[in-house]
């Protein structure tokens, strides 16, 4: 019983000193943001644009440029995977490490 007691008396104290630390931060902040009016929003969204990017069909980029552009990035990905050196030849068994089992 004198253990359960000693348990809701720290639980209460940590509560507390919990409270008091959150409270005295949260004050802290708003003396030092004062009455500063709100900045605006700097993300504006557009309902219709929205109602529209949300539809299927019309979410489907179907720009001529976009095929362009895939192909330019598709070209460029080739040129640097032909400019890496390469890699080392794999052996064909794999090194034998003192301690792990071969299976």
């Amino acid at each position: 019983m004198g253990i359960l007691v000693k348990l809701l008396i720290a639980a209460g104290v940590a509560f507390g000193f919990h409270y008091a630390v959150q409270h005295g931060v949260a004050t802290a902040i708003r003396a030092e943001l004062g009455d500063q009016p709100q900045t605006p929003s700097l993300i504006t969204i557009e309902p219709e644009a929205l109602r529209n990017a949300m539809e299927v069909g019309r979410a489907v980029d179907t720009d001529p440029q976009r095929a362009v552009i895939d192909s330019a990035m598709r070209q460029l990905e080739e040129t640097n995977r032909t400019m890496r050196p390469p890699l080392p030849p794999m052996p064909a068994t794999p090194p034998n490490i003192p301690g792990m089992p071969r299976h």
